[in-house]
């Protein structure tokens, strides 16, 4: 775990009020088409089929060989359709670079840059709408409010995807006026209500003694 080094930004989440319906939207036919991706790529860098093989050993010896994305790109020419190589290869582009952007933000984090923090997150929500596809127009509407913002580090879709929150990191000595703004802004536009909670990271899911 790195710790969140930051005493002057906090944690928003905004409410896009689109409800989740994750069994009916794309989400199982993108993350079958990851693992048959990953299928694709078990040869690659010398990796075994007989050993443990996952999407953080690829991106581990990915970013360790220095590789592109071209040069995965002429790989995957040769054992995938036509047809399907677009959409495979924005699938490998962003499980590959949101990976390193895990990377960076520790990095980040750890240097205390909070704008670099910002960038990531921002650069991650790109990637989910245009790459892997799984945004919502109204968080990324969410989202394009909030860029405008002073204050804003940086934002993102959360969860699943297709809805439910954005999660923005803001400066603590701005967040009243960002809640307030972009509720504004969201009504103005969309004639919907953007509900805002403040959030605090935790150590997540552990057993406790009763």
């Amino acid at each position: 775990l790195v710790k969140w080094p930051f005493d002057n930004a906090e944690f928003v989440l905004f409410d896009s009020k689109v409800r989740h319906e994750l069994q009916n939207s794309a989400y199982p036919r993108l993350a079958q088409k990851a693992k048959e991706m990953l299928v694709f790529l078990q040869d690659y860098h010398d990796i075994q089929t007989n050993k443990i093989f996952s999407w953080k050993d690829f991106c581990n010896n990915f970013i360790q060989n220095q590789n592109s994305l071209d040069s995965i790109a002429n790989y995957l020419k040769e054992k995938i359709s036509e047809i399907e190589f677009a959409e495979y290869m924005r699938i490998a582009k962003h499980i590959i670079f949101e990976n390193i952007r895990v990377f960076q933000t520790v990095l980040a984090l750890t240097n205390e840059n909070i704008l670099q923090v910002g960038r990531i997150v921002s650069a991650s929500h790109r990637s989910l709408k245009n790459d892997y596809q799984v945004s919502h127009w109204v968080c990324d509407a969410i989202v394009d409010i909030l860029s405008d913002l002073e204050g804003v580090y940086g934002s993102r879709i959360v969860g699943a995807g297709f809805g439910g929150n954005v999660l923005a990191i803001v400066s603590k000595n701005h967040k009243d006026n960002i809640i307030t703004q972009a509720d504004e802004k969201f009504k103005n536009t969309y004639n919907r209500d953007l509900p805002a909670r403040i959030v605090f990271p935790s150590d997540g899911a552990k057993c406790i003694r009763i």
